[in-house]
């Protein structure tokens, strides 16, 4: 994804392909823009992902909408467990 110079985290795409090569590779965290991550819950996407797939992304998805939750995720470990929502929710792609 992209940052800013003001630090917001601009939307990025291919959200399912990311997920299937960390899958793959045996990673456990991805960090998305909190706005990828709504286009994805409100357009019903996700649902569409198969099942395997969809609770390997709930466990592994985070979202940021800018740098300091960003940093928050990834320097302190800081996860949102109300931001993680079936089946998806916390990481950076």
């Amino acid at each position: 994804g992209e940052i800013t110079l003001s630090g917001l985290v601009l939307p990025v795409g291919g959200i399912r392909e990311k997920l299937e090569v960390l899958q793959r590779r045996g990673l456990r965290r991805l960090i998305i823009p909190e706005a990828t991550y709504q286009q994805l819950r409100s357009s019903g996407e996700m649902e569409q992902w198969p099942v395997a797939l969809r609770d390997f992304g709930g466990e592994v998805l985070g979202t940021a909408s800018n740098l300091a939750e960003l940093m928050a995720v990834c320097m302190l470990g800081e996860q949102r467990p109300e931001r993680c929502v079936e089946p998806c929710a916390c990481t950076v792609g």
